[in-house]
């Protein structure tokens, strides 16, 4: 009888993989490098948008290709919203095929630059590296935040097959928001795929989020401008 295995970060069952042929049993945190004129060009390209990248400046990427439970898009910009009374500025990201989505933040104003389908894996990884913070449900894009050291707020099902302890993101602060409990023995669809995170009053609420999201803001906001050249950080309306 095979040996059980408890449930263990789905990046450790490759290493495990790995180990059969002959790899070092080394766990290193996941990486992406980027050279000074990546880094360079995504400030521009920030800069052009709009953004002050001497203030904070919080990413929200609402769509997972329905790979993943994820809120409806208006609950992404009610967060949006949120933030931006604070002060934050916020950039909103999604693929070409998730441009429809910018409908729903275009009220908003200048605090809210949406990019859809205008840029590359590595040029978003490079744009990520000036947020203070990255919020999404359980996402490729999360993963990328991680690997070049942004906080991420992610939305997780607790499900086994959806778990963060096998897909969550992996060496950087990170928040993680699962539905309240009950929640999913009594509104669970039956498909991951088809779970917005709510159901009535007793859902994932924008409020639960934006507190989680203030919590990494407040750490990772203090740590920028203790590092950087722009001085004090600047006073936020909380």
């Amino acid at each position: 009888r095979h040996k059980y295995n408890p449930l263990r970060h789905e990046s450790e069952y490759m290493l495990d993989l790995a180990k059969k042929i002959g790899a070092r049993d080394v766990w290193t945190k996941p990486e992406i490098f980027l050279d000074e004129e990546e880094i360079h060009t995504a400030r521009e390209y920030l800069n052009r948008k709009g953004f002050d990248t001497g203030k904070s400046i919080v990413c929200i990427h609402p769509g997972s290709g329905h790979s993943s439970p994820n809120w409806e898009v208006g609950r992404y910009a009610e967060l949006a919203e949120r933030l931006l009374k604070t002060g934050r500025q916020v950039l909103v990201t999604g693929s070409e095929g998730e441009k429809e989505y910018e409908r729903n933040f275009a009220d908003f104003g200048e605090g809210v630059r949406t990019a859809f389908g205008e840029l590359s894996l590595r040029e978003l990884a490079a744009v990520l590296t000036n947020m203070s913070a990255f919020i999404s449900s359980s996402t490729g894009p999360m993963h990328i935040a991680a690997a070049v050291g942004t906080p991420t707020v992610s939305m997780f099902c607790p499900l086994t097959a959806c778990s963060p302890k096998l897909w969550g993101p992996l060496g950087n602060t990170s928040k993680i928001i699962l539905p309240p409990d009950g929640f999913c023995s009594l509104r669970c669809p039956g498909d991951p795929h088809l779970c917005t995170f709510e159901a009535g009053v007793d859902g994932m609420k924008v409020e639960t989020v934006f507190e989680a999201t203030r919590e990494v803001l407040h750490e990772s906001e203090a740590l920028y401008f203790k590092e950087s050249s722009h001085g004090n950080s600047p006073s936020y309306r909380e």
